[in-house]
């Protein structure tokens, strides 16, 4: 049996309304001629190198071990392949260095508020990419990064660097000898070559391909995708996406016909039922606590991409050595926030994972822009064409121990930890230690603005 599901005028508003924010974000963000900030794509006399493509590569081990992490904790891979496309195609287009992948610290947040449900991680991961790219097109990052001011951001800085190290070393205690392997070829390559501008892409490359070596007469536990997972499940037919956060496809052994779901899911009959047992997709209404769960993991991804889109994207231009300027001739911030939002929204849409500002080595390559646009490439070949699962009997999630060891003790906690202090000690300070023993930039951004709003209050200079 099969009925039509009519799309009342309110749920057709509000997909409407969705379309609306996301055309219009794009508006108050044009795109004008390209500014010379920097050589890369589209300037003159660009030209890419071999330290370009060494860099994508070696980030690729990152996405892998990271994605292996997302199928973990519940999450799909193919169809982020989708948002990995659209966030390459809008980092050339803003020429920023800072490009998006998979987080650890999203993955884990989102699914655990979730309880895991798909549909809920699904739609806050929606809700979460739409307020970003509002976010971003208002310019409301960047002024929120003025508004904090250089001690609260350096002390952010200061202690992701922390994170990664500890990061690092958690990695490398689940498996000593790949982990260990990988951190000590990463600072004796970078040692060794610390006087080339491309030193920490040379010790990202050396350390993931010995660690791969080492992985194959060392004992490791690969995280394989579950086959079942891995295929393109949208939240909702486009003919329903009117019902947008009230409703949700998934598949159910009941009769779809005979509308016998329990409790508040309510089947609306909408796809056909074989009637002998097998599962067949239906659409379901989302109960109370689903929304409620929904609102929670959406606001804290919000909030945490409002402390890693400040502190990451402030890093890799850093290591980029460039200003806080893409080179389009906008905020690094509002540009990533929107990225972000977009391409994790997109991969959502279709049952994929969330794409978050990441710190990526591809920052200290030559031409950055454009050697982190090759690694969201291949990024999106490899989840789209489903290769994660074989590739994944042969890295470790321990091949990149080495690059967030070095990463974070020798080169941003040093380069930080004394700008934090110079520009204000205690502000700097408190703001750098709760980050990192709190392992979430937003809560240290927080952290930073009350100490600063006592010192304030009391006359404290």
């Amino acid at each position: 049996m099969r009925c039509n599901v009519s799309i009342s005028p309110k749920g057709l508003g509000l997909g409407v309304a969705i379309s609306a924010m996301i055309v219009v974000s794009l508006i108050l963000l044009p795109i004008p001629a390209f500014a010379q900030e920097y050589t890369d794509i589209g300037s003159e006399g660009f030209t890419p190198a071999i330290e370009d493509f060494i860099a994508a590569f070696s980030m690729l081990a990152d996405v892998i071990g990271e994605a292996l992490i997302a199928v973990s904790l519940g999450w799909a891979l193919k169809p982020a392949g989708i948002g990995f496309i659209i966030g390459m195609v809008l980092l050339v287009a803003f020429r920023t260095v800072s490009p998006v992948s998979f987080e650890v610290e999203s993955l884990t947040i989102v699914s655990r508020i979730a309880k895991r449900k798909w549909h809920v991680m699904i739609y806050a991961v929606i809700i979460a990419g739409i307020v970003g790219v509002i976010l971003g097109s208002l310019g409301l990052l960047s002024a929120m990064v003025d508004f904090i001011g250089p001690s609260i951001q350096y002390g952010m800085m200061t202690g992701v660097g922390i994170i990664l190290a500890v990061v690092a070393i958690d990695l490398i205690k689940e498996n000593k000898v790949i982990g260990i392997v990988s951190a000590v070829v990463a600072f004796i390559v970078f040692f060794a070559t610390i006087d080339d501008p491309s030193s920490i892409i040379y010790a990202l490359a050396a350390s993931v391909v010995v660690s791969v070596v080492v992985a194959r007469f060392v004992k490791f536990d690969p995280i394989l995708p579950d086959p079942k997972r891995e295929k393109f499940s949208m939240i909702l037919p486009f003919r329903n996406l009117g019902s947008l956060f009230r409703k949700f496809q998934t598949e159910d052994d009941t009769p779809t016909g005979d509308d016998k779901s329990t409790g508040d899911d309510k089947s609306t009959g909408d796809d056909k039922s074989t009637g002998d047992g097998k599962k067949a997709k239906v659409i379901k209404l989302l109960t109370r606590n689903d929304k409620i769960l929904l609102v929670r993991a959406a606001l804290a991804l919000i909030a945490l991409r409002l402390g890693t889109g400040i502190a990451y994207p402030a890093i890799n231009a850093d290591i980029a050595g460039i200003d806080l300027i893409t080179g389009s001739g906008h905020s690094i911030f509002d540009v990533n926030s929107i990225i972000a939002g977009m391409s994790g929204a997109a991969s959502a849409f279709f049952g994929g994972v969330p794409l978050e500002p990441i710190i990526s080595g591809t920052a200290a390559s030559p031409n950055p822009v454009f050697s982190a646009a090759l690694m969201m490439g291949l990024a999106a070949v490899i989840l789209l064409l489903g290769w994660v699962g074989k590739i994944a009997k042969y890295i470790p999630i321990q091949a990149v121990t080495g690059f967030l060891l070095l990463l974070g003790a020798l080169i941003i906690f040093p380069e930080n930890a004394p700008l934090a202090m110079e520009e204000n000690p205690l502000v700097g300070g408190v703001t750098a230690v709760v980050t990192g023993v709190t392992m979430d930039p937003f809560i240290g951004l927080i952290a930073g603005l009350i100490t600063k709003g006592m010192m304030l209050l009391f006359g404290v200079t």
